[in-house]
C-alpha cells in the first residue's frame, strides 16, 4: 500500500505532492499522518491560501 497526498487548487486542479509506502491500511493512524505530513512539508512553497490537501491510500 502507498499513502499519497494531492494538492487541490480552488479551481479543482490537482497536483500530486508524492507518495510513500505504508503497511497500515488505516489512514488515520499516527504513522500515516506523519508520512503525509512529511510529504507536504517538502512542498510548503507551493501551498497557497484556499488550497486543500487530499490524502488517500492506494493498494499498490
Amino acid at each position: 500500500m502507498r499513502i499519497s497526498v494531492l494538492l487541490v487548487r480552488p479551481d479543482g486542479t490537482a497536483m500530486p505532492l508524492g507518495s510513500r509506502p505504508t503497511d497500515d491500511r488505516r489512514l488515520h493512524t499516527l504513522a500515516n499522518v506523519c508520512r503525509a505530513t512529511s510529504l507536504v512539508r517538502g512542498h510548503r512553497a507551493r501551498v497557497q491560501a484556499g488550497d486543500r490537501l487530499r490524502v488517500q491510500l492506494d493498494a499498490r
